[in-house]
Protein backbone atom coordinates (compact mmCIF):
# COMPACT_ATOMS: atom_id res chain seq x y z
CA UNK A 1 0.00 0.00 0.00
CA UNK A 2 1.19 3.54 -0.76
CA UNK A 3 2.48 5.38 2.36
CA UNK A 4 -0.11 8.14 2.00
CA UNK A 5 -2.89 5.69 1.34
CA UNK A 6 -5.33 5.54 -1.51
CA UNK A 7 -6.90 8.83 -0.56
CA UNK A 8 -10.42 7.85 0.31
CA UNK A 9 -10.89 4.72 2.33
CA UNK A 10 -9.63 4.30 5.88
CA UNK A 11 -9.73 0.57 5.52
CA UNK A 12 -6.26 -0.86 4.88
CA UNK A 13 -4.46 2.52 4.56
CA UNK A 14 -1.45 2.80 6.84
CA UNK A 15 1.44 5.22 7.29
CA UNK A 16 4.98 3.88 7.24
CA UNK A 17 4.92 3.42 11.02
CA UNK A 18 1.83 1.24 10.89
CA UNK A 19 -0.62 3.92 12.04
CA UNK A 20 -3.78 4.15 9.99
CA UNK A 21 -4.14 7.11 7.65
CA UNK A 22 -7.20 9.22 8.18
CA UNK A 23 -8.84 10.77 5.12
CA UNK A 24 -8.41 14.24 6.63
CA UNK A 25 -4.61 13.75 6.86
CA UNK A 26 -4.44 12.73 3.19
CA UNK A 27 -6.54 15.70 2.13
CA UNK A 28 -4.36 18.08 4.18
CA UNK A 29 -1.17 16.78 2.58
CA UNK A 30 -2.71 17.08 -0.90
CA UNK A 31 -3.86 20.63 -0.16
CA UNK A 32 -0.44 21.52 1.20
CA UNK A 33 1.30 20.12 -1.90
CA UNK A 34 -1.15 21.96 -4.16
CA UNK A 35 -0.53 25.23 -2.28
CA UNK A 36 3.24 24.82 -2.67
CA UNK A 37 2.95 24.14 -6.40
CA UNK A 38 0.68 27.17 -6.88
CA UNK A 39 3.08 29.32 -4.85
CA UNK A 40 6.06 28.28 -6.95
CA UNK A 41 4.14 28.91 -10.19
CA UNK A 42 3.03 32.34 -8.96
CA UNK A 43 6.63 33.22 -8.05
CA UNK A 44 7.80 32.19 -11.52
CA UNK A 45 5.12 34.33 -13.15
CA UNK A 46 6.03 37.36 -11.02
CA UNK A 47 9.71 36.97 -11.87
CA UNK A 48 8.93 36.60 -15.58
CA UNK A 49 6.88 39.80 -15.59
CA UNK A 50 9.20 41.78 -13.31
CA UNK A 51 12.44 40.67 -14.86
CA UNK A 52 11.20 40.20 -18.40
CA UNK A 53 13.32 41.32 -21.29
CA UNK A 54 12.72 44.75 -22.68
CA UNK A 55 14.52 47.03 -25.05
CA UNK A 56 17.37 48.32 -22.97
CA UNK A 57 18.44 50.96 -25.40
CA UNK A 58 14.94 52.36 -25.98
CA UNK A 59 15.45 55.10 -23.40
CA UNK A 60 19.24 54.93 -23.17
CA UNK A 61 20.80 58.38 -23.46
CA UNK A 62 24.04 57.25 -25.15
CA UNK A 63 23.58 54.04 -27.15
CA UNK A 64 23.30 54.77 -30.86
CA UNK A 65 24.64 58.33 -30.50
CA UNK A 66 27.78 59.71 -32.10
CA UNK A 67 30.77 59.90 -29.77
CA UNK A 68 30.76 63.71 -30.09
CA UNK A 69 27.14 63.83 -28.86
CA UNK A 70 27.88 61.35 -26.08
CA UNK A 71 30.83 63.41 -24.81
CA UNK A 72 28.59 66.49 -24.68
CA UNK A 73 25.97 64.58 -22.68
CA UNK A 74 28.64 63.22 -20.30
CA UNK A 75 30.24 66.65 -19.85
CA UNK A 76 26.89 68.21 -18.93
CA UNK A 77 26.82 65.73 -16.03
CA UNK A 78 30.33 66.66 -14.89
CA UNK A 79 31.64 63.35 -16.19
CA UNK A 80 34.74 62.34 -18.10
CA UNK A 81 34.36 60.17 -21.21
CA UNK A 82 36.85 57.32 -21.51
CA UNK A 83 37.06 55.25 -24.70
CA UNK A 84 37.10 51.66 -23.46
CA UNK A 85 37.00 49.79 -26.79
CA UNK A 86 36.89 50.64 -30.47
CA UNK A 87 35.63 48.34 -33.21
CA UNK A 88 36.72 49.33 -36.72
CA UNK A 89 38.71 52.26 -38.04
CA UNK A 90 36.66 53.67 -40.92
CA UNK A 91 35.32 56.77 -39.13
CA UNK A 92 36.81 59.71 -37.28
CA UNK A 93 36.52 59.27 -33.51
CA UNK A 94 33.79 61.93 -33.15
CA UNK A 95 31.67 60.12 -35.77
CA UNK A 96 31.91 56.67 -34.14
CA UNK A 97 28.71 55.24 -32.67
CA UNK A 98 28.36 54.33 -28.98
CA UNK A 99 27.31 50.67 -28.77
CA UNK A 100 27.47 50.34 -24.97
CA UNK A 101 28.76 52.19 -21.92
CA UNK A 102 29.19 51.95 -18.16
CA UNK A 103 30.17 54.18 -15.27
CA UNK A 104 33.42 53.83 -13.35
CA UNK A 105 33.30 51.43 -10.47
CA UNK A 106 36.89 51.06 -9.35
CA UNK A 107 37.89 51.28 -5.71
CA UNK A 108 41.17 52.89 -4.69
CA UNK A 109 43.43 51.55 -1.93
CA UNK A 110 41.19 53.19 0.72
CA UNK A 111 38.06 51.52 -0.64
CA UNK A 112 36.66 54.69 -2.21
CA UNK A 113 35.26 54.97 -5.73
CA UNK A 114 37.06 58.07 -6.90
CA UNK A 115 36.34 57.31 -10.57
CA UNK A 116 32.54 57.34 -10.42
CA UNK A 117 32.44 60.30 -12.83
CA UNK A 118 34.19 58.34 -15.57
CA UNK A 119 31.98 56.99 -18.35
CA UNK A 120 33.50 54.07 -20.27
CA UNK A 121 32.18 54.04 -23.83
CA UNK A 122 32.50 51.25 -26.37
CA UNK A 123 32.51 52.51 -29.96
CA UNK A 124 31.74 51.16 -33.41
CA UNK A 125 33.88 53.05 -35.92
CA UNK A 126 32.82 51.10 -39.00
CA UNK A 127 30.75 52.72 -41.73
CA UNK A 128 27.01 52.85 -41.11
CA UNK A 129 26.50 50.79 -44.29
CA UNK A 130 29.03 48.39 -45.79
CA UNK A 131 30.32 49.14 -49.26
CA UNK A 132 32.86 47.19 -51.33
CA UNK A 133 36.18 47.36 -49.49
CA UNK A 134 34.73 49.28 -46.53
CA UNK A 135 33.22 47.37 -43.58
CA UNK A 136 29.95 48.44 -42.02
CA UNK A 137 26.42 47.26 -41.30
CA UNK A 138 24.84 44.91 -43.79
CA UNK A 139 21.73 46.18 -45.58
CA UNK A 140 20.03 43.05 -44.23
CA UNK A 141 20.25 44.32 -40.63
CA UNK A 142 17.83 46.84 -39.13
CA UNK A 143 20.73 49.25 -38.50
CA UNK A 144 21.88 48.99 -42.12
CA UNK A 145 18.37 49.46 -43.47
CA UNK A 146 17.80 52.50 -41.27
CA UNK A 147 21.07 54.10 -42.32
CA UNK A 148 20.43 53.35 -46.01
CA UNK A 149 17.04 55.08 -45.73
CA UNK A 150 18.73 58.08 -44.08
CA UNK A 151 21.37 58.23 -46.82
CA UNK A 152 18.68 58.06 -49.52
CA UNK A 153 16.67 60.85 -47.89
CA UNK A 154 19.77 63.01 -47.49
CA UNK A 155 20.68 62.46 -51.15
CA UNK A 156 17.16 63.56 -52.15
CA UNK A 157 17.39 66.70 -49.98
CA UNK A 158 20.87 67.53 -51.29
CA UNK A 159 19.80 67.08 -54.94
CA UNK A 160 16.39 68.80 -54.60
CA UNK A 161 16.41 71.19 -51.61
CA UNK A 162 13.34 72.97 -53.01
CA UNK A 163 11.25 69.89 -52.05
CA UNK A 164 11.74 70.87 -48.40
CA UNK A 165 10.27 74.32 -49.11
CA UNK A 166 6.79 73.05 -50.07
CA UNK A 167 5.19 73.56 -46.66
CA UNK A 168 6.27 74.77 -43.25
CA UNK A 169 5.85 71.25 -41.82
CA UNK A 170 8.01 69.76 -44.59
CA UNK A 171 10.70 72.36 -43.99
CA UNK A 172 10.70 71.64 -40.24
CA UNK A 173 10.93 67.91 -40.93
CA UNK A 174 13.89 68.40 -43.30
CA UNK A 175 15.71 70.64 -40.83
CA UNK A 176 15.14 68.17 -37.98
CA UNK A 177 16.41 65.31 -40.16
CA UNK A 178 19.49 67.22 -41.34
CA UNK A 179 20.40 68.34 -37.82
CA UNK A 180 20.01 64.86 -36.34
CA UNK A 181 21.93 62.97 -39.04
CA UNK A 182 24.44 65.56 -40.21
CA UNK A 183 24.12 64.18 -43.74
CA UNK A 184 22.75 67.24 -45.57
CA UNK A 185 25.16 69.41 -47.50
CA UNK A 186 22.70 72.20 -48.37
CA UNK A 187 21.49 75.05 -46.16
CA UNK A 188 17.73 75.00 -45.60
Amino acid sequence: MHPLGSGGSTEGDYMGDGAPVRPSAVNKSKKLLCAHVIGVLAAICVMAVGLGSGTASAADPLIGKKYSDATSWISRRNGTPVVATVSGSQLALDDCIVISWSRGGFLNSRGKNDRRNEYYVHLNCNNAVATPGHPGNSLMTPEGQKRKAQLDRARTINENPQRCQRTEATLESCIRFCNSTGLCKVAL
